[in-house]
């Protein structure tokens, strides 16, 4: 759309310029059509930035067990600093990013207990920021608005929010690693 109206804004421009100096065409011309698509693939370049971090993920090992959980999968998109077999000591923590702003999806599990922690987050460009654990995932209170969020997870600890409610637990979540 952009590029068909700079050519149309520039022929009345074109023509103006080949009537007052004959017919020859000016480089000028030709700069404002690039200046043009240079804006223009700028913008989209912008709008395809990756490396702008959209979601912060902070995960505590608080269960009551003093056992090891392990990362058992992420879905839907990937978290940079989180993959399949990543181990959590207890009391330790390990933090991980996302420059996605589609929905993340990521499950431990108790190295002894089999315990699941199941947990979903999203930050998206046109609502609402909203994460979600799944039992006893012990999501933390968030901002619903704002970029980069920050989700903090305390495992083995009761959700203090959810999907819908930044700091009041309700119960609502999507269906698990549903991700759109």
């Amino acid at each position: 759309m952009v590029i068909f109206l700079n050519l149309v804004l520039a022929e009345p421009r074109l023509g103006l310029k080949n009537y007052q100096v004959g017919k020859t065409r000016i480089l000028d011309d030709y700069l404002y059509l690039c200046k043009g698509l240079y804006l223009y693939k700028r913008g989209l370049d912008m709008e395809s930035n990756t490396n702008i971090t959209r979601v912060k993920v902070k995960i505590i090992n608080n269960t009551h067990r003093d056992e090891v959980v392990i990362c058992t999968n992420v879905r839907c998109e990937k978290l940079s600093g989180l993959k399949a077999g990543d181990k959590i000591q207890p009391g330790k923590t390990i933090e991980c990013v996302s420059s996605s702003n589609d929905r993340i999806f990521f499950e431990f599990r108790g190295e002894d207990s089999g315990d699941a922690f199941m947990m979903g987050c999203t930050c998206p460009k046109s609502s609402h920021n909203s994460a979600c654990g799944y039992g006893n995932s012990g999501l933390q209170c968030y901002s619903r608005t704002g970029t980069p969020v920050s989700f903090e997870f305390h495992l083995g600890s009761p959700d203090l929010a959810d999907w819908n409610n930044g700091c009041e637990y309700k119960a609502e979540h999507p269906a698990y690693a549903k991700c759109s």
